[in-house]
């Protein structure tokens, strides 16, 4: 305002001079004049005021942003800010190092070049507009494929938090590279696939000289048979073949007592840990107890089998699923070695969608204070046990989608109880 004034006052002295001094119209006209160059000179001053302290606020607020976007690219996640239509209008460094895209680049575009699955499901042909970018992801923390500029996808987790602001609501997406965690996740899978494979082989090592002793009475039998038949073939008679002809009958079977016992062996020894298959519960069970029960008769054990009438099949691996059933059969006869009533069950039955398998024995029981810890990594009631078998088997029964518990009735029994998903075949078919 100063300046406008200053310059008012120096022109009165020229409008006085340039004025007629007899015209009865000079003293108003310099009033007016005055008047209006200080009404001037204060808006002026208004102007410049109103300039400066709108300098002063853009100025201000793009310190704000500046700081704003500095806390932004310090922060590890890739940041994502778009608008309901999915429009990008924040991209933070992180973003662009994870994407791969410049911020100036994907300012304006949609989200949905970050996606790998951009589109909805039809929703029926309904009016109510499904939303679109970010505005999908609401509720919490989502697992999907991110895409890169170079079209490369990987797998991401990304939380979406909806922010009002005064232009409107805006999306904001926290997005975290999944990919280490991903190989980390395999990593373990292959290391426990690889635990349970050399627990396998220390319990087959275990059973060795029971199996060996298993394997070699069929393989006995084939040879007294075969040199039974072979004396008859010497003093051939024609009324001797009936017997000649038992004889090789019995070789035969023999020889597939010892081919089932060596097929249970490759089944149980296989390494291929991830794939699964329609398997039968009870045909499991009947090769595992080849296999677990082996030499068990010669310690006064005896085995009741109570199974469920028809297949109980489930989908499964049946290397794994018999592991679990051979683990608890072989704790079950190491519990009832040094009872005086040695009795092992199994018993199967169809509850639900699910089969229950139980496995009892008459041992000592587990004491009161292990409860759930028996299931636990190096927990054991053994004095040579590893402590690793139960540990193992509860990964497997609940990596199937079942469950597994232990129980003991005391001066009767120890229960050990385990659940699989029934297959439902109109389901199966549907899916086919």
């Amino acid at each position: 305002m100063a300046p406008g004034v200053f310059t008012t006052v120096l022109a009165l002295p020229l409008v006085y001079f340039f004025t007629d001094e007899n015209s009865t119209s000079q003293g108003p006209d310099m009033a007016l004049f005055a008047g209006v160059g200080f009404g001037i000179a204060w808006l002026g001053g208004v102007l410049r005021e109103e300039r400066n302290k709108a300098i002063m606020a853009t100025r201000l607020l793009q310190r704000r942003e500046n700081y704003l976007q500095a806390i932004l690219d310090t922060i590890s996640d890739a940041t994502i800010a778009t608008k309901p239509s999915g429009e990008i209008v924040s991209f933070n460094a992180a973003a662009e190092r994870l994407f791969g895209y410049r911020e100036k680049v994907v300012l304006t575009r949609n989200v949905n070049i970050l996606l790998t699955e951009p589109r909805q499901p039809d929703r029926g042909g309904g009016t109510e507009r499904a939303p679109t970018g970010f505005a999908r992801l609401m509720g919490g923390s989502r697992l999907l494929r991110g895409k890169r500029s170079d079209g490369t996808t990987f797998p991401m987790s990304i939380h979406v938090a909806r922010i009002a602001t005064s232009e409107g609501p805006l999306f904001i997406g926290f997005a975290r590279d999944m990919t280490e965690r991903e190989r980390a996740a395999t990593r373990l899978e292959q290391t426990e696939a690889e635990l349970a494979r050399l627990s396998r082989m220390s319990e087959m090592g275990e059973m060795a000289s029971a199996l060996a002793h298993e394997i070699n009475q069929p393989l006995s039998a084939v040879s007294n048979y075969v040199q039974g038949a072979k004396r008859m073939l010497e003093v051939f008679d024609p009324a001797m073949l009936p017997a000649l002809r038992e004889s090789l009958a019995a070789t035969a079977t023999q020889a597939l007592r010892a081919g089932d016992i060596i097929h249970h062996l490759r089944i149980f020894m296989a390494q291929g840990e991830i794939d699964k298959e329609i398997v039968d519960i009870n045909t499991l069970i009947e090769g595992a107890m080849a296999l677990a029960l082996a030499g068990t008769r010669e310690d006064g054990i005896l085995t009741e089998l109570d199974l469920a009438p028809g297949p109980l099949e489930a989908l499964g691996n049946p290397t794994q699923i018999q592991q679990v059933i051979v683990n608890l059969l072989r704790n079950a006869a190491d519990a009832v070695r040094a009872s005086e009533r040695k009795v092992i069950t199994v018993r199967t039955r169809r509850s639900g969608k699910f089969v229950r398998v139980e496995l009892s024995d008459t041992g000592h029981g587990i004491p009161p204070d292990f409860g759930d810890e028996i299931f636990k990594a190096f927990v054991t009631t053994k004095r040579s046990g590893m402590g690793v078998g139960l540990s193992i088997s509860r990964r497997i029964i609940e990596g199937h989608g079942g469950a597994i518990s232990a129980r003991t009735i005391p001066g009767r029994e120890t229960i050990f109880t385990f659940t699989l998903p029934l297959v439902d075949r109109e389901i199966q078919a549907h899916d086919q």
